[in-house]
């Protein structure tokens, strides 16, 4: 990750295009000024809900999306924060750790139940994590440990077996193509800086069958020399690098992107080599993806984030009612929106499925990250400034509804 830019590149682009500038919580209950309310503070306290005063909640989301990577996953412990100088009266707040700090202490190191720092029940639940104080890597003698319930602890992980406690890096399986195109790229740029070299060998036979000890001759850039009786010369022209670099580099992103589920033209950035039909099916595959993923912190990173909040919200909010005590189950989220190739094939799709009843402006305006509820109010705003009366309603003031016969009604 920290020494080539594919890696740091792959990482970046799964983050930005799953994340991107964060989701918005949609809550869906049937009070709508409770609505409006609970998300407004919801987006002020995500400004501030980094225990570390670093980062918002969507800086959290992405950089731990990264983190899958290398490291499979990342931890977000509950805190809480008194500081009066924050943007918002809700002191929850989430502390992001090192996935190394998680470990298991030396008298447990026998404990069937504790896994690589996790405590686990007779179901493989997580019960407990045990946090170094301090992280392994700063040379601190000190391996004293501080216990989590799991409760308070947000463990996203990539799992591929059932058993399975802590994550994998998504990058792992990777490793040695990353290893062998280090070495191919160093290997070819070695021969291009020899090919660059004039080197020149002499051949000579005015020695017969007498040994002559090799010698090397420097030649100075711009000048004409004599070569020595009875000697040809001949320029050395490496055989690499060869014209299957570009193939390789191709090939090599390619397996990398199939393990991180991105076709090649995202993992290269580049779609020259494409097609409008082969970019769109391999943007297909990787939509879908990024689907799949969203929907799995929607369910295990969100809905402990929006629960947690809505407990802490409760607590300063004593007077809501029930309505908003069941909100908990009636909340969605708005991603950010994904481009379109095409956007007028798009828009001309999305009308079409829209006039035979296939979609709803909710669905449309969701897809694009947006509540579709204010849209659609600023649309139907920027239409009467600019002058624009619906037929209708045109109708209606000016008294001509009735003189339409009915077959002009249909055509109208």
């Amino acid at each position: 990750m920290r020494n080539n830019s594919y890696a740091r590149g792959v990482s970046k682009i799964g983050a930005n295009f799953v994340i991107g500038d964060g989701p918005r919580i949609q809550m869906k209950t049937d009070d709508e000024i409770f609505n409006e309310k609970f998300e407004n503070d919801f987006h002020t306290w995500s400004l501030a809900a980094d225990a570390a005063n670093k980062m918002c909640l969507a800086d959290m989301l992405n950089l731990g999306e990264q983190q899958l990577y290398p490291c499979g996953e990342y931890f977000l412990i509950k805190s809480n924060s008194t500081d009066k100088s924050r943007i918002t009266d809700v002191e929850l707040r989430y502390r992001m750790i090192e996935p190394d700090r998680i470990d298991t202490p030396d008298s447990m190191t026998s404990d069937d139940m504790v896994r690589n720092g996790v405590r686990i029940n007779e179901n493989g639940a997580a019960e407990i994590f045990y946090v170094l104080k301090y992280h392994p890597g700063r040379g601190i003698s000190d391996r004293s440990h501080a216990e989590f319930s799991a409760s308070d602890v947000i463990h996203e992980a990539i799992i591929i077996r059932p058993e399975q406690t802590r994550g994998e890096p998504i990058l792992s399986a990777a490793l040695p193509l990353f290893a062998d195109f280090r070495r191919f790229s160093s290997a070819t740029l070695g021969a291009a800086e020899a090919a660059a070299l004039f080197a020149v060998l002499l051949e000579t036979q005015a020695f017969d069958n007498e040994t002559v000890a090799p010698q090397i001759f420097d030649i100075e850039p711009g000048t004409i020399g004599v070569m020595p009786p009875g000697c040809k010369t001949s320029q050395i022209k490496p055989e690499h690098p060869s014209t299957t670099f570009p193939m390789f580099k191709r090939e090599f992103l390619s397996e990398v992107g199939a393990g991180a589920g991105m076709p090649y033209n995202v993992v290269a950035m580049d779609s020259s080599s494409h097609s409008y039909a082969s970019g769109r099916i391999d943007w297909q595959a990787f939509h879908q993806s990024i689907i799949v993923r969203r929907n799995h912190i929607k369910v295990n990173v969100l809905s402990r984030i929006v629960g947690d909040f809505l407990d802490e919200w409760l607590r300063i909010n004593p007077q809501a009612d029930e309505t908003a005590r069941q909100a908990y189950y009636k909340f969605g989220v708005l991603w950010p929106g994904l481009p379109h190739i095409d956007p007028a094939k798009e828009a001309n799709a999305v009308a079409t499925q829209w006039g035979m009843g296939a979609t709803t402006l909710e669905d449309e305006w969701a897809k694009k990250g947006y509540d579709f509820r204010p849209k659609l109010a600023q649309w139907k705003k920027e239409r009467e400034m600019l002058g624009f009366v619906d037929q209708a309603d045109s109708s209606a003031d000016n008294g001509t509804n009735n003189d339409i016969d009915d077959e002009d009604k249909d055509d109208e």
